[in-house]
């Protein structure tokens, strides 16, 4: 039904468009004749019967055989039916012929719509999915291009970094070099001022040397004077070997030197040693002490209970007398939270005879302390 409605316009809109054709053709098949008689008139050559005018008659005979011909021939064809009739036709001469086939054409268009509607849907679900992936890819395509434009500014800055750093090393660099060069140039200067003065020591003493000599041959003979001379290299000699030797009993102090430093570093490597096992000793002792305070304080804390445990018992077998048992064993928890007090500090005063002296002023103060409060059982009798 739909295919047919937009069918429908437009072969109406060719309908439409033929008659236009159809009347403008007639119109100029009309016109043929006197054109025709005009260009035959102007015309300075042509055949006898043309000049004559004999054929104009024929002319429009044939003229309006062609157009009623060819109008027939438009009526007749499917093409100037309009599409509406021929529809409503069909649809008639189908519901004529049986109901059960109307029923059914019913229902395949229906289905035929539902498939179009189904079709349609797909169509638009398969857009919708082509759209998102292609959202996805662009999205995808510009993260990446974020993630390569934010690595490739990050590189520049990088590199822009590691430039300045380099351009201020080279300037550093170039300062230290043009610094030496200077210092350089200032001793060199300094050294060729010292061997111009040296050289020219040297000269005045050559001169006076042979003023010297030249007054010496005046008193002494060559000989003499040869003699002198390898007596001076002599002692130039001797010199030199004691110099040696003196470089040589120099560096052989230097090597005892090195000597007794190895000795003294591996000596302090040894003190450090011991050191460092005497300490581990007294963290082991610690250990050791720290574990005894343990075990002390657990014995303690096992006695307490067995104390307050065999209270308990006496005060069950002596309720009435609960009164005066109260005070004592408060008497004596005071007691002996005191005497823990002392024994920790003798114990961080003394670890070694902590133990013996704990032991001794514990039972010396159990002792007080049973002196001053009698025990239950005897105080029925002083009452």
């Amino acid at each position: 039904m739909q295919t047919l409605g937009l069918v429908a316009p437009v072969l109406g809109f060719y309908h439409r468009f033929l008659r236009f054709f159809i009347r403008f053709i007639l119109l100029m098949f009309m016109d043929i004749p006197s054109t025709f008689n005009f260009l035959t008139q102007l015309t300075e050559l042509g055949c006898g019967f043309l000049l004559l005018g004999y054929v104009s008659r024929i002319f429009n005979i044939l003229g309006l055989l062609l157009i009623f011909l060819s109008c027939l021939r438009f009526l007749r064809s499917p093409i100037g039916k309009p599409p509406r009739e021929e529809n409503l036709k069909e649809e008639i001469e189908n519901n004529n012929n049986s109901s059960s086939g109307g029923s059914g054409s019913r229902e395949e268009n229906l289905e035929d719509e539902m498939f179009d509607v189904v079709s349609l849907r797909k169509m638009v679900k398969s857009e919708r999915q082509r759209f998102n992936a292609a959202c996805a890819e662009i999205e995808k395509e510009r993260g990446a291009a974020a993630s390569a434009a934010e690595e490739a500014m990050a590189m520049i800055l990088r590199l822009q970094s590691e430039k300045s750093a380099v351009e201020i090393q080279a300037t550093q660099f170039r300062r230290v070099v043009e610094q030496k060069q200077e210092y350089d140039l200032e001793v060199i200067e300094s050294l060729q001022w010292t061997v111009e003065q040296v050289e020219s020591q040297k000269n005045l003493l050559e001169r006076q040397l042979g003023v010297l000599r030249e007054r010496l041959r005046d008193f002494l003979n060559d000989h003499d004077i040869q003699q002198r001379v390898q007596e001076q290299d002599q002692e130039g000699e001797q010199d030199q070997e004691r110099e040696q030797e003196k470089e040589r009993d120099q560096e052989q102090e230097k090597e005892r030197d090195q000597e007794q430093e190895k000795e003294q570093d591996h000596e302090q490597e040894k003190e450090q040693e011991k050191e460092q096992e005497k300490e581990q000793e007294k963290e082991r002792e610690k250990e050791r002490e720290k574990e005894q305070d343990e075990e002390r304080e657990k014995e303690r804390e096992e006695e307490r209970e067995k104390e307050r445990e065999k209270e308990q018992e006496k005060e069950l077998e002596h309720e009435p007398e609960h009164e005066q048992g109260t005070a004592s064993d408060v008497d004596l928890d005071l007691d002996l939270a005191v005497v823990d007090e002392d024994i920790e500090r003798d114990e961080d005063a003394d670890s070694g005879s902590g133990f013996l002296n704990f032991s001794v002023e514990y039972n010396d103060d159990l002792d007080a302390a049973s002196s001053q409060n009698p025990s239950p059982t005897q105080t029925p009798q002083h009452l």
